[in-house]
């Protein structure tokens, strides 16, 4: 029974030495476990040479069951065999689709091995043009669009049309002899703007990862065809006969698109090119894989079946072999790869992260916040509380678009408001002060409909949108902010100056609808004032006088009813303190007062100003 077990791993043997494909055998680990049941298999045959020669004769169950397991561990053998050879069966039939791609592509780079003549040399105000956002004149950008272009992978060939037809608009550009009419129509600037957009759109592809590429190629492909769009606008200016231009790379389009799908497939089928990407530390292989999921699980509509057979197909692979975790990804993920910012320029930071303008898709304006997290409980709060901020939906709550949880460092993406904070805001003008904070208590009462407390306001968190409405922000990411890198005690009791005194306690009760209302009125005290609370006393003097329950003195410019809200709205004693929505009532009669009081200060501006002219 010993020799049918030899015969059967003599003949693994013969298999194994059939291989070529050392990566594959290395990745399935075949020959190391045949190694190991070859040394397990001596180490038994050497137990039984050792026993006496009757007791070898005499076969013990146990020595069947050892005779048994070696069949068992041949089997996996050979059906780890079996998938090896239909890997190197795979990938022959890729190599022989490689060679016959890179033929095609050959042909292609001889065709455009150098920029395409132009049929007149640029001259006059084109020759002049300076190219907006990437400098240099035009002949300069378009050598560095084809540059690029012969690095774009699987997209060289729907990108290098581009860049043809680019060229071929500045052939008829360069015909123009009337600067006059480039100037009225624009057509030039059009066309530096397209070029521009162009190479900022090709220097981010060429850096990507292939999992983020693969993940985004729907995105891709979509911007290049947006691009084909606006050069047809270009013809359209120029007069070209741009209905038949349109239908020639249109009918081109299509046959570019498959043969970019079957290239994606070869790539990501090969692999020591997967195995390349999984080592290769710059390659976000985390985040790659959760915008694959994402497209999986969420944009499975909107990609092609050839596209996400490829991607199922690459996720499945290296998930198995890099055994790396991918967490969960919610509806709200938008990945580092959908948003452009500059990480160096920023408009506020702290110890939590950063906060940058930037856009987000087809150029839409946000504000991404980044959050440095180094520990899973504050991995968690952002989870909680951007699971939260998604679902809210108030014009007077700034609307939040994504977030993404899987980048170092974590961030999201909410709408820019135009006019900036409360303190920015009233500095320049408080014309409208009491509609604006009307407006704020109605997106705090939303928030607190919503179960949702704030815990952190002051005027800094109540922005003015490009509609100038009030909108509430940064509400209850105090909780990810404690959690955030590096968090100072002087960070975490900046926020003393607003918080109600329940909160100073050391009982340390967690904010409570009420703790906010006490914020809310010191908000208008800061508003009145033009400065923080409290202003430039220390935090120890602050908190002797809250503790004391000494008044705060009263601003100038709130009339008494005013001020009398603001002492309830801020009473030491959160049970006795004004519920919000008793302070809204009021604060929609100061709103509608000031709005009189503004109309009659007009209706007299215009009389005086009528006056004057008769006068005059």
């Amino acid at each position: 029974m010993y020799r049918r077990v030899y015969d059967r791993l003599k003949f693994i043997f013969e298999e194994l030495s059939k291989i070529t494909d050392e990566n594959a055998m290395r990745e399935h680990r075949v020959l190391f476990i045949y190694g190991d049941t070859i040394a397990t298999f001596v180490k038994v045959l050497q137990q039984q040479t050792k026993k006496p020669v009757l007791e070898r004769l005499a076969i013990s169950r146990e020595d069947v069951q050892a005779v048994h397991t070696f069949h068992e561990k041949i089997d996996d053998l050979d059906t780890l065999l079996k998938i090896v050879h239909e890997d190197e069966m795979v990938k022959r039939e890729e190599d022989d689709r490689r060679k016959k791609d890179e033929t095609k592509r050959r042909e292609l780079a001889s065709k455009s091995s150098s920029q395409p003549a132009i049929d007149s040399e640029p001259h006059g105000l084109v020759a002049r043009f300076w190219m907006p956002g990437v400098g240099g004149l035009i002949v300069d950008a378009l050598k560095k669009v084809y540059e690029i272009c012969q690095e774009m992978k699987e997209n060289e060939e729907m990108c290098c049309a581009v860049y043809k037809r680019l060229q071929f608009v500045l052939s008829e550009l360069s015909k123009i002899s009337d600067e006059q009419t480039m100037r009225q129509n624009r057509v030039l600037l059009m066309y530096g703007n397209t070029i521009a957009n162009f190479v900022t759109f090709l220097e981010k592809q060429a850096k990507k990862s292939l999992f983020k590429r693969l993940a985004s190629n729907r995105k891709v492909v979509a911007a290049i065809q947006e691009f084909n769009e606006d050069i047809d606008e270009l013809y359209k200016l120029l007069n070209v006969a741009f209905i038949q231009e349109m239908a020639k790379w249109r009918r081109q389009w299509d046959e570019e698109r498959k043969h970019q799908e079957q290239m994606l497939l070869v790539i990501v089928s090969n692999q020591q090119t997967i195995h390349a990407e999984i080592q290769n530390k710059d390659s976000d292989l985390v985040e790659g894989l959760a915008m694959l999921k994402f497209e999986l699980d969420h944009k499975a509509q909107v990609n092609s079946p050839a596209t996400l057979q490829a991607m199922k197909k690459t996720f499945n692979k290296v998930v198995s072999t890099s055994k790396a975790k991918v967490p969960a990804i919610p509806p709200w993920f938008i990945s580092s790869d959908d948003v452009d910012f500059d990480a160096k320029n920023f408009f506020d930071c702290g110890s939590f992260g950063s906060v940058h303008r930037g856009t987000w898709g087809k150029g839409t304006k946000v504000v991404i916040k980044c959050l440095l997290m180094d520990d899973d409980q504050a991995k968690e709060s952002f989870l909680r509380e951007t699971e939260v901020w998604h679902r809210l939906n108030s014009p007077h709550v700034v609307e939040m678009y994504g977030a993404c949880h899987v980048s170092t460092p974590a961030f999201f993406v909410c709408e820019d408001a135009d006019h900036g904070n409360f303190v920015d805001y009233f500095e320049k003008d408080k014309s409208e002060i009491w509609r604006l904070f009307y407006e704020a208590a109605l997106g705090l009462d939303y928030l607190h409909h919503e179960e949702v407390v704030h815990g952190d306001l002051k005027c800094n968190n109540i922005l003015v949108g490009a509609d100038r409405m009030a909108k509430i922000c940064d509400f209850g990411f105090s909780d990810i902010r404690s959690y955030s890198v590096g968090l100072s005690a002087m960070t975490q009791t900046d926020s003393i100056r607003w918080k109600a005194p329940e909160l100073l306690m050391r009982s340390g009760d967690n904010p409570r609808f009420l703790s906010d209302v006490f914020s809310f009125g010191m908000c208008i005290i800061e508003a009145f004032s033009g400065e923080p609370p409290y202003c430039l006393e220390t935090d120890d003097d602050i908190l002797e006088k809250v503790f004391e329950q000494e008044p705060y003195p009263r601003p100038d410019g709130l009339q008494d009813d005013e001020w009398k809200l603001v002492q309830k709205l801020t009473h030491p004693n959160w049970e006795e303190r004004m519920t919000l929505s008793a302070a809204i009532s009021e604060l929609k009669h100061f709103a509608e007062r000031e709005k009189e009081i503004s109309n009659v200060n007009e209706t007299d501006r215009i009389g005086e100003a009528s006056a004057c002219s008769r006068t005059g």
